[in-house]
């Protein structure tokens, strides 16, 4: 089986790819006490979500790993707003 379910907030968007980059933040901090991200590649086929998002909003995505030229990246089949940048100020 390969499902992945992730919820990170949006850093990158490419509308030629029909891609983006999910920030997702680590659950411990490193030794300057703060908190890391892990920056993942998304690549969703069925919708043209790049009019619907904009960079720093929180997103939902669920889909499966696969490898392209040699990089891991999530290829979606959900897409869920959990909230708007411009709804947090």
């Amino acid at each position: 089986m390969n499902h992945v379910i992730l919820v990170g907030r949006v850093t990158e968007i490419s509308k030629e790819k029909n891609s983006l980059v999910l920030a997702i933040s680590k659950h411990f901090k490193n030794e300057y006490g703060d908190y890391e991200e892990d920056l993942i590649p998304y690549q969703l086929f069925h919708y043209n979500f790049n009019i619907l998002l904009e960079i720093g909003d929180v997103i939902g995505i669920s889909g499966r790993l696969q490898m392209v030229d040699n990089k891991i990246i999530v290829v979606g089949d959900h897409l869920t707003i959990i909230s708007r940048r411009s709804e947090r100020g």
